[in-house]
């Protein structure tokens, strides 16, 4: 494993790169696995947050929660979608 792959992989996991010192004997391919599975991870808590969020506010307060949130983050300002994250 290159130091590039572990340190992509601590950031998705918001870890140091130091802790992730057991995943050194992976090859590419399972390194390419455990991205995929870290991705599709994040993608489903994504959708159980966004399906959560629709649920607990009505369209007009949560669009305009998104977009407040979205000021905060730095983001470009108004939203693209309900409850989608960039």
């Amino acid at each position: 494993m290159r130091a590039s792959d572990s340190d992509q992989l601590a950031a998705k996991l918001g870890r140091p790169a130091a802790s992730l010192s057991a995943l050194r004997t992976l090859t590419a391919e399972q390194i390419g696995q455990v991205s995929d599975a870290i991705d599709e991870a994040a993608a489903m808590r994504r959708r159980a947050i966004d399906g959560a969020f629709r649920a607990a506010l009505p369209p007009l307060p949560r669009r305009l929660l998104v977009f407040v949130l979205r000021l905060a983050e730095g983001g470009a300002g108004a939203p693209t979608g309900e409850g989608r994250t960039s």
